[in-house]
């Protein structure tokens, strides 16, 4: 199911916004909105009194909502797959939808920003190039639906994109719908010679499965019965003219024709195909039931047996079975894995499965090497990967700028233009991948995996010198991040070999590459993500202590009668001396001693004086 958060609906694109999908998070400066096919979880808050702006959507859809919804419309547009269109008002943002090959009438949107200014930024890190945000709504990323894509992309980099990852998880590569629909053609066959009088009832949605449907109705030979609104959604969706091989129509509303039967998802129970088996007068002696979903996949069993590993649920009388098959109208990991790689994006922002922070993670692990992560603020490589438009200017040789004693680093609002004013000889470098030191031990940290260039010319034996990693040998210098200024170990020589003034290539040396602002940053990062880690133990910890309090509380009071006591668990032996009689349970093993009634205690007490007048009456005559 889609997530129900605004960021994973929301578009901004060259001072435009789109919600696509978003009829729940309609906002007053949003008048444009697209939705990508009729799944009820796409079109939560769509209401026949829609009025908040303009709705685009394939052909398919947009006669689906005015005529099951009623949606007004004038409020609809519909497109034909590939059309391209400008959205009014957007700024020059044009928008184009393409096949997303998950139920009739999906498609994933795509918007494209105007060309900007050379140099000039859209504030997004899109530089100078044409911006491109991809939305995928629900997909499946078949390759015939990738082909299709990357054709109409030629060659264009996805600046930012929405991905369905409803099964982004190493376990889910089931396998193609082709294959899964094979399989359903091999359980029919199976069912049919073991009972000829079947009846097979395939679950569907209000909108999607056609294809099992239609696999299994062509090994039976006989049409699929529907439902009334389920044969008006056929219709209306282009597939009301469908046609078996033998020529027969495929889908029919007359029950006593049909061997094969259209059905819901939640009606797929062994009470309701009773139920059904009841209701046919017994032109059939047994049921069959297919729930085609991707949630069935068995990796292990179903990878090595095939069909055979789909087994049935069978009911207690034995007339009704239930079969899954892993049959998906969405991606499987294996084809989401493929598409991000091929699109490659400079941001991706998951719309399943990614309500809270844990479940975001957990989808992007999944997608590591797939998107440029530099492109993430929430993602430390936004803080070292290389951003768009930094000139080689701004980067500081930090080896050759501690060789100077005494000289402090700029600390706050230093600029590299002011260390190089300060040190006129320290040359412009290439980028560096790296962080400068740990800022914890103080240590060197050495981020770059790129083996070292071999030596130039053999490097110095001296006790304070260190080679480096161009060939040249370089004076070693303890940087504390915490510190005003960076210390020199003492040498015999004040002179510092300098490092050779030829520029070196991109990402060669960490510590020659050094964007001081970028370290800032970097320092921020980790400042903001340890505040933000101590608030949440703090408040787990006090959230502890007043469910802590609470119960504490609670233990302190006796239960009514007819219950056990919190008392009566935690005193295994004689009660306490702060707790009175009446509060203090009976000891552990031992029932508490029945109330005797009135007059058996009076007849007690009598008896008791009556024995002890005749022994004070032996006593006197002694």
């Amino acid at each position: 199911m889609a997530v129900r958060k605004e960021e994973a609906k929301l578009v901004r694109l060259a001072g435009a916004a789109v919600l696509v999908d978003g009829f729940q998070f309609l906002r007053e400066d949003v008048n444009l909105h697209v939705l990508t096919h009729f799944h009820s979880d796409h079109t939560v808050g769509l209401t026949r009194s829609f009025s908040a702006g303009t709705i685009f959507c394939t052909q398919v859809t947009a006669a689906l909502i005015t005529q099951l919804i009623g949606v007004d419309p004038a409020r609809v547009r519909g497109l034909a797959l590939d059309e391209t269109v400008a959205l009014p008002g957007a700024g020059g943002v044009r928008m184009t939808l393409l096949d997303a090959d998950h139920c009739p009438g999906s498609a994933v949107a795509v918007f494209e920003a105007p060309t900007l200014a050379a140099g000039a930024d859209d504030g997004r890190g899109g530089g100078s190039a044409q911006r491109l945000v991809l939305h995928t709504g629900d997909c499946r990323a078949s390759e015939s639906m990738r082909e299709g894509l990357r054709r109409w992309l030629a060659g264009r980099q996805v600046g930012e994109l929405f991905l369905d990852t409803t099964y982004c998880d190493r376990r889910w590569n089931f396998p193609p719908q082709s294959v899964a629909c094979e399989w359903l053609q091999d359980l029919t066959r199976t069912e049919l010679a073991r009972e000829p009088r079947t009846l097979f009832v395939v679950g569907s949605y209000q909108i999607g499965k056609e294809r099992a449907v239609r696999a299994v109705a062509e090994v039976v030979d006989s049409p699929a019965h529907v439902e009334a609104r389920r044969w008006r959604v056929l219709q209306l969706a282009h597939w009301g003219d469908a046609r078996l091989p033998s020529g027969k129509s495929l889908w029919s509303r007359r029950e006593e024709d049909c061997q094969v039967w259209m059905s819901t998802m939640a009606s797929l129970s062994h009470e309701a195909l009773e139920g059904i088996l009841a209701s046919v007068n017994g032109r059939f002696d047994a049921v069959v039931a297919f729930r085609p979903t991707g949630w069935s996949w068995a990796p292990k069993r179903m990878s090595a047996e095939g069909s055979s590993a789909c087994k049935p649920w069978v009911g207690k009388s034995g007339r009704t079975r239930i079969y899954s098959v892993p049959y998906s109208e969405h991606s499987s990991y294996t084809e989401l894995r493929a598409l991000a790689e091929m699109l490659m994006p400079r941001r991706l922002i998951p719309t399943v499965n990614s309500e809270t922070s844990v479940g975001k993670e957990r989808v992007m692990r999944n997608l590591i090497g797939t998107f440029d992560l530099r492109a993430d603020p929430e993602r430390m490589d936004h803080y070292l990967g290389r951003a768009d438009g930094v000139d080689e200017a701004d980067m500081v040789d930090v080896l050759a700028l501690s060789a100077k004693r005494g000289r402090a680093l700029p600390r706050g609002g230093g600029t590299a233009h002011g260390v190089k004013h300060l040190h006129s000889e320290v040359v412009p470098c290439g980028w560096s991948s790296g962080v400068l030191r740990s800022r914890a031990s103080g240590q060197p940290v050495d981020l770059d995996l790129t083996p070292p260039a071999p030596p130039l010319e053999p490097p110095r034996n001296s006790a304070d010198t260190l080679p480096g990693r161009d060939g040249h040998s370089a004076d070693f210098a303890f940087v504390d991040a915490d510190a005003d200024v960076v210390e020199v170990p003492d040498s015999d020589s004040d002179d510092v070999q300098q490092f050779p003034p030829a520029k070196q290539p991109l990402g060669q040396d960490d510590l020659q590459c050094v964007n001081l602002a970028q370290q800032q940053r970097l320092l921020q990062f980790y400042e903001t993500d340890s505040r933000n880690s101590r608030a949440k133990v703090a408040f787990q910890t006090s959230k502890l202590k007043r469910k802590r309090g609470k119960k504490a509380k609670a233990g302190s009071k006796a239960v009514d009668s007819g219950r056990t006591s919190v008392l009566q668990l935690r005193f295994k032996s004689d009660p306490p001396k702060n707790v009175s009689s009446e509060q203090a349970p009976p000891r552990a093993g031992k029932p508490p001693r029945p109330r005797l009634p009135p007059r058996v205690l009076d007849a007690r007490r009598g008896a008791r004086g009556a024995r002890a007048g005749r022994l004070a009456q032996g006593a006197s005559e002694t």
